[in-house]
Order: C-alpha cells, then sequence, then structure tokens
C-alpha cells in the first residue's frame, strides 16, 4: 500500500467499483459519504471509515494521457466510428488544455470548501468527479465514462 501524502486523490477497492477522496493529513479523508439522513454528503472522516473495511487503498497518479487517449480513440473498434472517436479525441483535448493539478494546500483548501455539499450524483457528481475536481479543476470521472462507453458499444451491436 503506497502511504498517502496531503492533497493526495486516493482510492479504495469496493464491490464493483471505486471509491474516491482527498487524503486531508492526520489520518483523515474527505469525500462522499452517505449521512445519517442517507444523502451523499461531502465529508471529513477518518481514513478507518474511508476504507469502511478494506485493508488497502490506492494513491492515485495525475500525468498527462492524452497519448494514451488518442491510441485508445485510434485502436477502438466502434461501429458508430469516427464520430465517437472524434468526441473523445476532442474531450481528452480539451481536458488536458483545461485540466491543471493543484497543489496539495490548494486541493485540501477545495475539498474542504464543499464539506456539508449534498449534490451527490451518480452519473454527474460522485466521489471520483469530486476528488477529480479537488485536483484539477475539472469534474471527471474514468469509472462513468468506460461505463458509457461501454453501453454504446452495446447499443451499436444491436
Amino acid at each position: 500500500m503506497s502511504k498517502a501524502k496531503f492533497g493526495d486523490v486516493i482510492a479504495v477497492d469496493r464491490f464493483g467499483y471505486q471509491h474516491f477522496g482527498i487524503y486531508s493529513g492526520n489520518n483523515k479523508v474527505v469525500h462522499y459519504n452517505k449521512a445519517e439522513n442517507g444523502r451523499g454528503t461531502v465529508m471529513e472522516t477518518s481514513m478507518r471509515d474511508f476504507l469502511d473495511g478494506a485493508s488497502d487503498y490506492k494513491v492515485c497518479e495525475h500525468k498527462s494521457d492524452v497519448g494514451e487517449s488518442i491510441m485508445n480513440v485510434m485502436m477502438s473498434r466502434n461501429p458508430l466510428g469516427t464520430t465517437i472517436a472524434f468526441g473523445k479525441l476532442a474531450y481528452s483535448a480539451y481536458k488536458e488544455l483545461n485540466a491543471k493539478s493543484y497543489d496539495a494546500e490548494e486541493t485540501v483548501r477545495r475539498a474542504r470548501s464543499k464539506i456539508g455539499e449534498t449534490k451527490y450524483s451518480l452519473p454527474t457528481n460522485n466521489c471520483e468527479h469530486f476528488a477529480e475536481e479537488c485536483k484539477t479543476g475539472v469534474k471527471n470521472s474514468s469509472q462513468v465514462n468506460e461505463l458509457a462507453n461501454t453501453i454504446i458499444r452495446f447499443l451499436g451491436r444491436l
């Protein structure tokens, strides 16, 4: 297990997905958690609460992935072809040009500024969107993107 540093985006495996948060130091994590009323709420909790029984987590890297995205688009085979390929390429370029990687202090400040927020939405504002926006300024969820691509590929085969 990598040791998280202040301001890192971290992820823990859950059943069928990964849960993300921002490590805020002193064994604490800012992340979407279920409040007593059952609503997804941004909270700062202990690492133990974040892990929720898991024994391991990963520290997420934030490196340029444009080359990889271009290669994935060029290699992908889907029935809608160029339209989806161009859209993926344009999105990757837009994301790369507009994404920042905030320093640790700013990342944690941005995360803590959202404590109490209850705008959780699985497709548009989940824990991964939250953590990525705190770190880079861009709401992004690779898990949602991958699911959407899988659905598009499936529908294209019908």
